[in-house]
């Protein structure tokens, strides 16, 4: 659930083991807070272990400029709505620095936050962008014609089967005046699917298969983003994954 809160959402994630790969991840790589005790405007707390080893930045403490823990805030932001490019960085240096100490079961640990971290991120990101337009036709060569889909705000507002012999410019005004009126997201700053998460993905899928051609309005993903590292994920092999399994067993 989605709330009105300033708050950056992810996932949503297949099982609760994976949002933890990803918080961990996120807890890795940014020095925030991972306790849940609250804080007042002043706070007066004592560093915890965590601060002790470096690894939080202790704004409990009240010790701390509020404007750095706002910076390492924001950081942290940029890697769940933009570039996770920092992720990336620290968990492949933590990884390389585990292989050459020939620790690799704790070096596959990491690569398996750093994926579940990135495909969630990902596929928010990717959620996301197609729930943002407000309406996009777009046409896939068929058969018996042009299958035509009419998208908005990440739902299938209506679609149809397009003859080649028939105009098209009246034919898709004509299937638009039928289409279901979709409402935009409730929070313009943070979109979530209008439809289920399952048809938004199949919508994505379908616009981004070879010969889909866009009709009228425009969908894009961001260069600096997700995709571009989930491309170049490590992978682990067979062997190792069996062995893993034998371990674990």
């Amino acid at each position: 659930r989605v709330l009105d809160d300033d708050a950056d959402y992810v996932g949503p994630f297949g099982n609760r083991r994976q949002s933890e790969l990803a918080l961990a991840a996120l807890h890795e790589t940014f020095l925030v807070r991972q306790c849940t005790t609250r804080m007042g405007r002043r706070p007066r707390g004592s560093t915890c272990a965590l601060a002790d080893l470096g690894r939080c930045l202790a704004p409990c403490t009240g010790d701390l400029d509020p404007a750095l823990y706002d910076a390492e805030v924001a950081r942290l932001r940029e890697a769940l709505t933009g570039d996770p490019l920092e992720v990336v960085d620290r968990l492949r240096l933590r990884m390389t620095e585990l292989g050459d100490q020939q620790r690799y079961e704790d070096a596959a640990a990491v690569r398996d936050r750093l994926t579940a971290s990135l495909r969630a991120v990902d596929r928010t990101q990717r959620l996301r962008q197609l729930t943002e337009v407000d309406e996009l036709v777009a046409a896939a060569p068929g058969e018996r014609g042009w299958e035509v889909h009419v998208v908005r705000h990440g739902r299938l507002a209506a679609a149809g089967l397009l003859p080649r012999t028939v105009h098209p410019s009246a034919w898709v005004e004509a299937l638009l005046a039928t289409a279901e009126e979709v409402p935009a997201p409730a929070h313009a700053a943070h979109p979530a699917p209008v439809a289920s998460v399952e048809e938004t993905e199949t919508l994505l899928r379908w616009l981004e298969t070879p010969g889909v051609r866009m009709v009228r309005g425009s969908w894009h993903v961001p260069v600096a983003g997700a995709a571009r590292h989930v491309a170049d994920l490590p992978v682990e092999s067979d062997a190792h994954r069996a062995n893993r399994s034998r371990l674990t067993a």
